[in-house]
């Protein structure tokens, strides 16, 4: 995700390899690792230790939030302990006990927020979520092709073990079935056609061998009640298996057992297999197609935040609408995840072609398109000699090889020094040499030669020889003593020398290094372009291609271009710079963590979970700011003169009648608004039905085409009908009849869908928010301006202030959780077009799986034909009042819940606002006086009591706490009693 500027002072890969081989690199030196080729004893390089960031666990807004929220659980137990001490419960007493236990269930929730990850065979999937969790290997690769592979739910444990996995197995119906249509489909014939793991037929006879160790051809001789009747697998099916550990590698190896299609099953070479039935002995059963779904919960840091990862394999490879636990995942993901091989992402497209155009028009439908990220994976895969060729690094491998030639030469003129001293330190070792000769051959002067040799000990020197030495002996240790300096003179320079070769040889490899991540980075930023394009490209084709005028959806599509995010990412490259694959070399291109991606991700991923876990503590803390603020009301009540009282509650009595008729009118406008956007809609619905009624005899003529003309093969076809409708052969071609029979009315409802649920309800909602928030408001500052009581001390004043900017809040939080819900029911409604009609078209698929012998297969295919021709009138009317019916109930329940939401506020306003003009208090004096001395002893909540005399009662205060609605942060200035717009039913 870095980018890097044009102006590079990086160098290119020209450098003479061969010429440096033997550079011995100290960190000293040039601050990275001893070699390019070897891991350094901990795994990591020098570089990378000195600045690798470090993974921040959770914001520092959350972590005060937290702190916050612990102390609000600790004031609501304490008032909830003073309210219980009271023997003589009142009323008010129980009320407030009540709704304090209310606060205290509520907080305790932990939102978790659900991203998917999806990819094709060989993204590196496993390999990406180990490195994000910081393990070398915990999610286990599996052999198969990914659509084999189970999917893989993974939180963070907070239980006393570091690593927990529940392996959930199938039913004993899915397996059933599983079988039972492989068996009709080998009595078909449709193993006579090519097939491979990318199509439904190859998978079930991967599951197939893979359990039984059977081959296909037993199929012909054993029923589907013998293998059911197999005690091995009857013992597994509808179980659920729990481990537990702190051992990663151990509890990575006993979890590969499970769902690693390479590894042998639990299932020990003594155990006996069924045999009865044909079932062979002593033969390995594997797990891994049994099991339907695994959960691991990790003490990892990425997911202390609440994010919870999700593997979905298959789900590129195969039809998705055949995954319902994968769909259930997709449709209840709040971010999703695409992740391909970045060489694939660009020069394949990934990003266009990646996504079948049905997984788009659906991501259309749920208006998910702003949470897809794209992940390219395996960035440490790049040639390097190809990518320095790039245009735009032209001026980097100029810098690099003017650097390299200048630096050559120096290395090159000191090695000429060097060979020169050399040569002279050779020369001095000769005369040495000499001058022992000459010493054994001159007379008795010298007693012993040895000591002139060029050999002796340093720090010996001439200390034996006699003291009195003679005339030609003292000229000769003279020149001894002269020849030993200059080699040490000589020892000292080249030493020197080398160090500068050395110094040289580390820049130019430091350089090289540097530009090598130049290369790498550079094809990210290319990546990171031509992935978001090609991604606004494919999902406009995919519009495009689906509706008569593309132009309303196409329109929608390139806004979303700028909110995709694309990460560029190496996993392996940063396992090998943690330290944690010490046998593989250090990644070319990568020094530090952050240049491999996945640092960035972390990130990425940590933060969606904070977002989602301040919305939650802000809305507690809200809660406990409002149940405090009433307290200390009730207990602080001010008593005035009965005529001032009078007065007072009578115009606060008109004020709340206004407000309550203003309030009650702004939720009957939503209703009558929300019912324009569903007439509009409906009006569509009934067109697209229309629509698709005209259309239906056309795929059924396809598909019944003879095979010639592109039709289906017998045996393909048969294989479509058992499995409703939808099948991938061992092409790899997709057919899923449902919905081609659907398209030409989902090309009319997508964009009427859209502008419903996407734009019109959202923004009617925030209206409707803004509109109520309003209304409290003016209310707020027209009762503090006429209500003398209300407005008597600064304490109550404040409190107030407070109070309206909180219930006000409440409003917002509302308004947020019923979007949250109508966008969860749209998701749930736009999955029913297809379905209702695969199901009136199933008593035709029950009915050609009967029929045989000669000319079946015109009979076949007449059949559909003439279920297709007679079923569309009722199912495609049958899909639009389904969805008519559903979204009626459920808008009016929402309508009912806002309403109810409102009066329940309007009610806690109405007792905070009335609470000095009651005739009578019900709280004890003891009581109040210990729960006003608590409530102003708490950091928490202390300072509403403490404001200083210059708020003034039409000042601007924020409540206690108050969040923003996308959650991401809390706000700290103080929000405006006022709203600029007034709430009007129109649609847009």
């Amino acid at each position: 995700m870095a980018s890097l500027g044009v102006e590079v002072h990086i160098p290119s890969l020209s450098i003479d390899r061969d010429a440096y081989d033997d550079i011995e690199m100290s960190s000293s030196d040039a601050g990275c690792s001893s070699s390019d080729e070897e891991t350094p004893a901990n795994g990591q390089s020098p570089l990378s230790r000195e600045i690798k960031p470090e993974l921040p666990v959770v914001s520092k807004e959350l972590e005060e939030l937290e702190r916050k929220s612990n102390e609000g659980f600790q004031i609501l137990e304490k008032l909830e302990a003073i309210l219980k001490k009271y023997s003589s419960s009142t009323r008010t007493n129980e009320a407030l006990r009540k709704q304090i236990l209310e606060t205290m269930d509520q907080g305790k929730n932990h939102p978790t927020v659900t991203i998917g990850v999806v990819g094709a065979t060989g993204a590196g999937k496993s390999s990406l979520i180990n490195a994000l969790l910081g393990e070398k290997r915990l999610v286990p690769t599996s052999g198969m092709r990914a659509c084999t592979a189970a999917i893989t739910e993974i939180s963070y444990g907070n239980g006393p073990w570091r690593y927990e996995a529940e392996i959930q197995f199938i039913s004993k119906s899915s397996w059933e079935e599983e079988m039972r249509l492989l068996f009709e489909d080998m009595r078909d014939g449709l193993d006579d056609l090519p097939s491979t793991y990318d199509s439904d037929f190859g998978v079930a006879c991967a599951k197939f061998k893979a359990v039984y160790q059977l081959p296909l051809q037993d199929t012909q001789t054993i029923s589907i009640e013998d293998l059911m009747r197999n005690s091995n697998v009857a013992a597994v099916l509808g179980s659920t298996k729990y481990l537990s550990g702190n051992n990663v590698l151990e509890f990575y190896e006993e979890l590969r057992k499970y769902v690693d299609s390479e590894d042998p099953s639990l299932v020990s070479n003594q155990d006996t297999i069924d045999t009865t039935h044909m079932i062979p002995q002593n033969k390995p059963m594997q797990l891994w197609p049994l099991v339907e779904l695994v959960r691991l919960r990790v003490k990892s840091p990425v997911l202390s935040t609440g994010a919870v990862l999700v593997d979905l394999p298959g789900l590129l490879d195969v039809n998705t609408a055949r995954g319902t636990l994968a769909q259930k995942y997709i449709k209840n993901c709040s971010g999703l995840w695409v992740l391909a091989p970045i060489t694939r992402a660009v020069d394949d497209h990934s990003a266009r072609v990646l996504l079948g155009d049905g997984f788009k028009r659906q991501l259309q439908l749920d208006g998910g398109m702003s949470q897809l990220a794209f992940i390219c994976s395996k960035t440490d895969d790049i040639n390097l000699s190809e990518a320095a060729d790039d245009p735009r690094l032209k001026l980097a491998k100029e810098t690099l090889e003017t650097f390299q030639k200048e630096k050559g030469e120096y290395i090159k003129s000191i090695r000429k020094k060097i060979y020169s001293l050399r040569k002279r330190d050779k020369r001095l070792n000769s005369k040495l040499d000499k001058l022992v000769d000459f010493a054994i051959q001159s007379d008795s002067e010298v007693d012993n030669p040895g000591e002139l040799t060029n050999q002796s000990p340093p720090d010996q020197g001439f200390m034996n020889i006699s003291p009195s030495p003679s005339p030609r002996k003292a000229e000769l240790l003279v020149s001894r003593k002269k020849m030993k300096e200059n080699q040490a003179t000589i020892k000292a320079q080249t030493q020197s020398l080398e160090k500068d070769v050395l110094s040289y040889k580390n820049q130019i490899k430091l350089k090289t290094r540097e530009f090598e991540r130049c290369c790498i980075e550079k094809r990210n930023e290319f990546s990171e372009i031509r992935i978001k394009e090609d991604f606004v490209t494919g999902f406009a084709q995919a519009s495009i291609t689906s509706y008569d005028d593309g132009s309303e959806c196409a329109s929608e599509v390139p806004s979303t271009k700028e909110k995709l995010h694309v990460f560029c990412v190496s996993a392996k490259a940063f396992q090998i710079l943690e330290g944690r694959l010490k046998e593989d070399k250090i990644a070319k291109g990568f020094i530090t963590t952050e240049d491999t991606g996945i640092s960035q991700l972390q990130r990425y991923c940590l933060n969606i979970g904070v977002a989602a876990r301040t919305a939650e503590h802000n809305k507690f803390l809200n809660n406990v700011g409002q149940l405090a603020n009433s307290v200390k009301l009730q207990a602080s009540r001010h008593v005035d003169s009965l005529a001032t009282q009078h007065n007072d509650k009578r115009l606060l009595g008109e004020e709340l009648e206004t407000l309550k008729d203003a309030l009650g009118t702004t939720v009957l406008n939503m209703s009558k608004a929300l019912l324009g956007v569903r007439q509009q809609l409906y009006a569509d619905l009934d067109h697209a039905a229309v629509t698709a009624i005209a259309a239906a005899d056309g795929p059924p003529s396809r598909w019944n085409r003879g095979k010639k003309n592109g039709g289906i093969a017998h045996s393909t076809y048969k294989a479509i009908c058992r499995r409703s409708g939808e099948f991938r052969d061992g092409k790899g071609k997709r057919y899923d009849w449902g919905r081609e029979l659907a398209e030409p009315m989902m090309a009319i409802i997508r964009p009427a869908w859209e502008r419903a649920f996407i734009r019109q309800i959202p923004q009617l909602l925030n209206k409707i928010s803004d509109s109520l928030r309003r209304d409290m408001g003016e209310f707020h500052r027209s009762v503090m301006r006429d209500v003398r009581t209300l407005s008597q001390t600064n304490s109550r004043t404040n409190i107030l202030n407070d109070q309206c900017l909180i219930y006000k809040e409440k409003i917002r939080q509302t308004i947020h959780f019923v979007t949250g819900k109508m966008d969860s029911k749209q998701k749930d409604l736009n999955r029913i077009f297809i379905p209702t009609i695969t199901l009136a078209l199933r008593p035709a698929y029950s009915t050609v799986l009967r029929i045989k012998g000669a000319g079946s297969f015109e009979k076949i295919k007449d059949t559909i034909a003439n279920c297709v021709a007679d079923s569309k009138y009722d199912m495609f009317h049958r899909a639009i009042n389904t969805i008519k019916v559903e979204l009626e109930e459920f808008a009016n329940a929402l309508v009912d819940l806002v309403g109810l939401d409102v009066e329940n506020v309007f009610d806690g306003m109405s007792e905070d606002y009335l609470t000095d003009l009651k005739n009578s208090s019900e709280m004890e004096k003891p009581l109040k006086e210990e729960l006003i001395s608590f409530l102003n002893s708490t950091s928490l909540f202390g300072d509403l009591a403490k404001h200083t005399d210059n708020n003034t009662p039409n000042s601007d205060f924020k409540p206690l706490v108050a969040i923003t609605m996308d959650s991401s942060s809390v706000k700290t200035e103080p929000e405006s009693m006022d709203t600029d717009e007034t709430f009007s039913p129109t649609i847009d």
